[in-house]
């Protein structure tokens, strides 16, 4: 354990000390004060305008720190042959990866704050004090969704470069939102359609669930039972992740 922490605060060290990191918090800091500019004439729609624009680009900059985070682009270790330094000493890849994974998202977490504290002087100064609770429930399932797809990006590390792995990351993030809809009408075509949609919606993360800016456009609720569900299942679906990057790294041939 003490190894793994050893880990997770070098990544962290490194990764707050990347210019990407302030350069992404402040121009999305910008962009969430502006948005009460921007929803000025939003017809009487101006307060859920500037939650869903708020929520999204919260979301936007924490995708964009995890897979723009040097520190974690295992690739970039293995050949710049640092990862040979780490694994000289008794450091197993278990450690390694969970190490990397927690650094990166104390990065994110520190981000999520700021950023917040924002989004909330944004929500204050329009005058919308009244749903913050759900808020704060939006934004901390938002954080597991970046969870989510910091994993997938931090295991694509391995062997892709970052320019590909932004790529695929994107490409999953959009295609994890769209496969209860895809994947339903697959399932009630039957035969091989069917399997084919219970196999990619078993394999994608199914990111809708997190996304709660509807509800939180309207007003309703989020309850404590949905979070919990859905926070069970990204905690399974990051577990899963992160243990076939530490099979894939074990046998990936470092030199």
């Amino acid at each position: 354990m003490n190894k793994t922490l050893i880990i997770t605060m070098g990544i962290f060290k490194d990764s707050i000390r990347q210019p990407v990191s302030y350069f992404l918090v402040i121009f999305f800091s910008l962009l969430l004060l502006i948005t009460r500019i921007i929803t000025t004439f939003g017809f009487g729609l101006e307060i859920n305008m500037i939650r869903e624009m708020g929520i999204s680009s919260i979301v936007l900059c924490g995708l964009l720190i995890s897979i723009l985070a040097s520190p974690g682009i295992i690739s970039e270790d293995i050949r710049n042959r640092a990862i040979l330094v780490v694994f000289a000493k008794p450091i197993s890849k278990r450690e390694f990866i969970l190490g990397k994974y927690i650094g990166i998202m104390l990065t994110i977490l520190c981000a999520f704050f700021f950023l917040t504290l924002v989004f909330g002087l944004t929500l204050l100064w329009k005058g919308d004090i009244l749903h913050y609770g759900n808020i704060t429930k939006s934004i901390i399932l938002s954080y597991e969704l970046v969870a989510i797809i910091t994993a997938i990006s931090l295991t694509l590390s391995i062997f892709l470069p970052i320019a590909l792995n932004a790529v695929v990351c994107f490409f999953i993030y959009a295609a994890g939102h769209l496969s209860p809809y895809i994947c339903g009408r697959l399932i009630e075509k039957g035969g091989v359609s069917q399997f084919i949609g219970n196999v990619i919606y078993s394999i994608l993360p199914n990111l809708e669930d997190f996304n709660v800016s509807s509800a939180l456009a309207a007003g309703i609720p989020i309850t404590s039972g949905y979070m919990a569900i859905t926070s069970f299942y990204g905690l399974m679906y990051i577990g899963v992740i992160l243990f076939i990057a530490t099979i894939i790294l074990e046998r990936k041939e470092i030199y």
